[in-house]
């Protein structure tokens, strides 16, 4: 199985969250994620963060739920 920060690699979300020493600052950094939210709430925003706020810039990730739950498993990030 792939780790969180290899899924967040193929995803791309460095290209707009810095994630440790890496990516960019356009949205919010990524690094301690898991300290600052429960993984219910970051199962249900990786689902469709639209759903949660409409206005967000943020794409939807369309990662599969086995893919989401590797995220907020291997937390902090």
């Amino acid at each position: 199985d792939a780790t969180a920060q290899e899924l967040m690699k193929k995803a791309g979300c460095a290209a707009c969250h810095k994630i440790g020493s890496q990516g960019s600052a356009v949205g919010p950094d990524l690094t301690l994620i898991g300290w600052r939210q429960t993984s219910q709430w970051l199962d249900l925003w990786l689902q469709d963060p639209q759903a949660w706020k409409p206005d967000t810039l943020m794409p939807n990730p369309r990662l599969p739920p086995r893919s989401r739950r590797a995220i907020w498993k291997d937390r902090p990030l």
